[in-house]
């Protein structure tokens, strides 16, 4: 009696796991083509991991804040502010130049004589609204500039990650 509960046991157990080990793949393949499938692995190639210069392409594009600081520790931009010389004298990122959406008529030149065009540049300004820092990546863009980026709310995001400021 006990022998054949033992191999009725044995049986059942080795049925289970064949059941299991045809259900498994099919169930992943199934979810794999589903438009709503569940996501079971987290994709590699998130947006923070992807190095800014692997994203450049020819246009103006926003920037992550921990790309932009990437980009800074390595120093291989030039971050420009586009508020007005007002508000970057109180406090801008550490060696961003001014350059005021506002004015940029006046300071354009001269950026233009100093700037190579395939130097990477990322403009910001301040607060989550404020469309100044996308508006002058876009001006920078089309005065010939191949690598822009904008950070939004960049120097508030700045000053939260305790990156070097000059006042």
């Amino acid at each position: 009696m006990r022998f054949v509960l033992k191999t009725q046991i044995y049986i059942t157990v080795k049925e289970a796991i064949f059941i299991i080990s045809l259900i498994v793949p099919i169930a992943f393949i199934v979810n794999a083509f589903r438009s709503d499938g569940i996501v079971l692995l987290k994709q590699v190639a998130l947006e923070e991991e992807i190095q800014p210069e692997a994203q450049m392409g020819n246009g103006f594009h926003e920037i992550s804040i921990n790309q932009a600081i990437t980009l800074y520790n390595e120093k291989k931009a030039i971050f420009v502010d586009s508020r007005s010389q007002a508000d970057y004298n109180l406090g801008h990122i550490e060696g961003a130049v001014n350059i005021p959406d506002h004015s940029f008529e006046v300071y354009i030149d001269l950026f233009l004589t100093k700037t190579p065009p395939d130097q990477i540049i990322i403009t910001y300004c301040d607060g989550p609204t404020c469309p100044l820092g996308k508006q002058l990546a876009e001006k920078l863009f089309y005065c010939g500039f191949e690598h822009v980026f904008y950070l939004m709310d960049g120097y508030s995001q700045w000053q939260l990650t305790n990156m070097p400021i000059d006042k």
